[in-house]
């Protein structure tokens, strides 16, 4: 199998959580190896790959990340499958602008993320965009969500940017010009 210029799998390499995700950081450890030891034994990582490797010896490594009842699976694929579904259309609106009436297709229902009594974590729902636009708490969550997710697209591509080099410059071009 061919190395990467970072060298594959090597023992010994560090492995950090990315901000955001549900997984401490000796998972990250456990889960970067496991994924490093899949992608050297078939040269890619998919998703399928992954899944067929664990799926296949319950004392894999990352076998403890999925969940195998087939009744709680069955559920999660299925509520993925309603996101999609609240997320599949868009409505078109005519708005008025300084330059005049603008008409624009946007989503019919807007994800807002809200706390629940007890709960910890914020919780999506999905609103219409004229329930959103109305309740100032919902629409400062969608506009801290855009904040977030601009800061977040920028550090994920200035990192290639450091890696891959030139084309990436004039993607920051066209972001400084609109801006």
């Amino acid at each position: 199998m061919s190395k990467t210029p970072f060298g594959g799998f090597t023992p010994g390499r560090v492995y950090k959580a990315r901000p955001g995700v549900r997984y401490s950081q000796e998972h990250a450890q456990n889960i970067g190896e496991g994924l490093a030891e899949i992608g050297e034994q078939q040269g890619k990582l998919t998703p399928s790959l992954v899944l067929d490797a664990v799926g296949k010896h319950d004392g894999h490594r990352l076998h403890r990340y999925f969940e195998w009842n087939d009744q709680k699976a069955a559920r999660g694929y299925r509520m993925n499958q309603a996101r999609q579904l609240i997320r599949a259309t868009e409505i078109e609106v005519t708005i008025e602008t300084p330059e005049g009436k603008v008409t624009r297709d946007i989503p019919t229902y807007i994800g807002v993320r809200v706390s629940s009594t007890g709960r910890k974590l914020k919780q999506v729902e999905y609103h219409t965009v004229e329930t959103v636009i109305h309740n100032n708490n919902y629409r400062d969550d969608v506009v801290d969500r855009a904040k977030k997710d601009a800061k977040d697209w920028l550090q994920r591509y200035l990192r290639y940017r450091d890696i891959l080099g030139g084309d990436f410059d004039n993607v920051f071009k066209v972001l400084a010009q609109i801006a």
